[in-house]
């Protein structure tokens, strides 16, 4: 995957989850002016502040560097296509929450009937 690429994906998610540049560059310990460089494709990111990157903006890396994974629609609304990559970002955004959300319902679930089985 090509470095705008992976650069256009993080500037969405950020925009998305409302952080500014300056947030996640202090989290990454960089000048915002760095991390901007970062989100226009002049500096390459290596994999672990990929990693980084990632996690501060609660994205799945996976997600993220893979180029047939579409985070917006590949035919955006010609009168809004900003508005419209950002509604795709979201529900891409929302359904790993719910995914996160389930699994944890899950471990939940699981503890509990346990706990139920240990009672009898």
């Amino acid at each position: 995957m090509n470095r705008n690429s992976i650069a256009l994906r993080i500037r969405q998610i950020r925009e998305y989850r409302n952080y500014t540049q300056a947030f996640v560059a202090s989290k990454l310990n960089l000048k915002q002016n760095t991390y901007s460089q970062i989100e226009n494709g002049t500096i390459e990111v290596n994999y672990p502040r990929l990693e980084k990157i990632a996690a501060i903006l609660n994205f799945p890396i996976e997600q993220l560097m893979n180029q047939d994974f579409e985070i917006w629609n590949s035919t955006p609304n010609r009168s809004n296509p900003v508005s419209e990559e950002k509604n795709n970002v979201g529900v891409v955004l929302m359904i790993q929450e719910l995914k996160n959300e389930m699994r944890w319902l899950r471990q939940q679930n699981e503890a509990l009937l346990q706990a139920i089985q240990s009672l009898k």
